[in-house]
């Protein structure tokens, strides 16, 4: 069942942005049941239909929700898959892990079997179902993810952020992976978001790690190869939670974006080459609690735009329009939800237009606005 609003919600943000912002006059917002507790959201094609799909993480009752995306724009009902007995920790990724040509999960999870922290994999069958999951053991204490083909092999690996250590898995390529690579990053190792990028311009993926206790970010630059660099930390701003890697000044140089939750504020560092970065530039996040940020051209002038999910309370959704320099509007809030976990943007149905998921785990729901001409 979904709930549908247009009128006063959606001219208010017409208002609010523009004509060519995110939510728009050809937008509509959908609410979709989920389980308890919804974390991370992560967006992929999983029936082969040329259209994005969804799945979020659900901490308290273990399972991922998976909603197959339609050309409307709108999404099926949630389809909850087991992730094991062990607590999800929120982290969520998608790739093809045994390459056969179908989108897998990957989903953080804790203790299984007193085996420690470990990965739960729930393979793709390619009609958008997934199969009983199976757990990669980590060594570590794992609460957040990333996937991408660290050395060059073809294949998809991950990489692990911790409590204390974090890891990389190098995947084989079947589903498998190779023994966990441990690292720690920051002083505390309270590595609570991942991200990969090619920040150097060496044609290899690098690691970066939003450090929540130590109020930093990590970079870890890749051999490409699979292995990494000693970690190079950057102040950030208080309790960094989210991070992300774009070039918001238009210099070629990937800039890094940091969601900040107990100041309030998002903080850019500016990129000054070879992998390194510049002190950060605050900006209001717009709400309460910043917890995750991602970027995109929201309102068609050509310059990278920030979108942040605040927890709140109130959840809330805010919009930081770039002014191409690295620098940022006063951001404007949407209200979502009762507390607005994470985020995601996506071209969801068959027009191609960006649209966003928003994860509500006071509500145990998934917020989706979805650009549809009407």
């Amino acid at each position: 069942m979904t709930s549908r609003f247009r009128n006063q919600l959606i001219a208010g943000l017409i208002v609010l942005l523009g004509g060519g912002a995110i939510i728009s006059a050809g937008y509509m917002h959908y609410v979709y049941p989920v389980q308890e507790n919804p974390g991370q959201v992560v967006t992929a094609d999983f029936n082969g239909d040329g259209l994005l799909d969804l799945a979020v993480s659900n901490r308290a009752s273990n399972t991922v929700s998976v909603l197959v995306g339609q050309a409307d724009g709108s999404f099926l009902p949630a389809v909850n898959y087991p992730a094991g007995q062990g607590t999800i920790l929120g982290g969520i990724a998608s790739a093809d892990f045994n390459e056969d040509g179908n989108q897998d999960l990957a989903v953080v999870v804790g203790d299984v079997g007193g085996r420690g922290g470990t990965i739960a994999i729930l393979l793709g069958n390619g009609d958008g179902t997934f199969q009983a999951p199976y757990f990669v053991p980590t060594e570590i204490s794992p609460l957040s993810i990333a996937a991408a083909d660290l050395n060059h092999d073809g294949s998809p690996d991950l990489f692990v952020g911790g409590n204390g250590n974090s890891c990389v898995l190098l995947g084989n390529g079947n589903g498998t992976f190779q023994n966990p690579d441990i690292f720690q990053i920051g002083e505390f190792g309270d590595t609570v978001a991942v991200a990969i990028a090619d920040l150097n311009g060496d044609g290899n993926p690098d690691l970066i790690s939003a450090e929540y206790t130590d109020n930093q970010v990590g970079v870890l630059l890749g051999d490409g190869e699979g292995k990494f660099s000693q970690p190079r930390l950057y102040n950030s701003g208080p309790t960094p939670n989210g991070v992300i890697a774009a070039d918001f000044n238009g210099d070629g140089v990937l800039d890094l974006a940091v969601s900040n939750y107990q100041s309030n504020a998002v903080s850019v560092l500016p990129g000054v080459g070879n992998g390194r970065f510049g002190s950060p530039v605050h900006s209001a996040a717009g709400g309460i609690s910043p917890t995750t940020v991602a970027a995109a051209n929201i309102n068609g002038d050509g310059e990278l735009d920030l979108v942040v999910g605040n927890y709140g309370p109130p959840g809330s959704v805010s919009i930081l329009v770039g002014l191409g320099n690295g620098k940022f509007r006063v951001a404007r809030q949407i209200l979502v939800g009762e507390n607005t976990g994470y985020l995601v943007l996506g071209a969801f149905g068959s027009k191609g237009r960006l649209g966003m998921a928003v994860s509500d785990s006071g509500g145990d729901t998934l917020d989706v606005f979805s650009n549809v001409p009407k």
